[in-house]
């Protein structure tokens, strides 16, 4: 489990724990690597086949949701 202080990627500096659950925990952070360091959330899965699996579905998802943003 991540903890506030901790560093994702010596990018992203977790500020507050957002929700745990059965796949992972998402998390908010601040992008130290952002002039304006600007405030993000990150979902951490579990390293699980399964799960993987399943962040990979739903990155494709969010991937086309996000364009379908940018064409409006």
């Amino acid at each position: 489990m991540a903890q506030v202080g901790e560093q994702l990627g010596y990018r992203y500096e977790i500020t507050k724990v957002i929700d745990n659950g059965a796949f992972g925990q998402v998390v908010q952070c601040i992008d130290m690597k952002d002039s304006n360091q600007r405030i993000v959330a990150a979902k951490i899965g579990k390293n699980k086949k399964f799960d993987i699996d399943n962040a990979n579905v739903e990155i494709k998802f969010l991937q086309k949701l996000n364009a379908g943003f940018k064409d409006s």
